[in-house]
């Protein structure tokens, strides 16, 4: 029997890697929120990716610290904290979780993204059983 995601530990790590996610990110952190999360977005993307999906704040630098989202916990920076439930954390699709936790691949159809992805070494991520 899989574990359901109302059964998260109580502090869960996930990485998301790829391209194109925003959307699946946002649905998501809104299911997790429905369930009493509390949800921090840490967008390792290179250019941010995630951040055009975010009003921005002025005086806030989600480079030296979190900013609040509805509710949501946004920022780049790696710095740590207690305050959240679950931390998403966002790769491109060229790069490895540099972190441990559970590793999830969204991505587009585009022949980029999928070369990207071809030339990772995956056994890397994967584990024993």
């Amino acid at each position: 029997m899989g574990l359901r995601i109302t059964e998260l530990p109580e502090k869960t790590e996930v990485n998301l890697i790829g391209s194109n996610f925003n959307d699946t990110v946002l649905y998501l952190v809104r299911i997790l929120q429905k369930l009493g999360k509390r949800v921090l977005i840490r967008d390792i993307t290179g250019n941010h990716c995630m951040y055009n999906a975010i009003s921005e704040i002025a005086g806030a630098n989600p480079g030296r610290q979190i900013i609040d989202y509805s509710g949501v916990g946004y920022t780049f920076s790696l710095s740590e904290t207690d305050d959240y439930d679950l931390t998403i954390r966002l790769y491109d699709a060229d790069m490895y979780p540099f972190i441990s936790g559970t590793t999830i691949i969204v991505t587009d159809e585009s022949k980029k993204s999928a070369d990207e992805l071809y030339q990772q070494k995956w056994e890397m991520l994967t584990r024993d059983g």
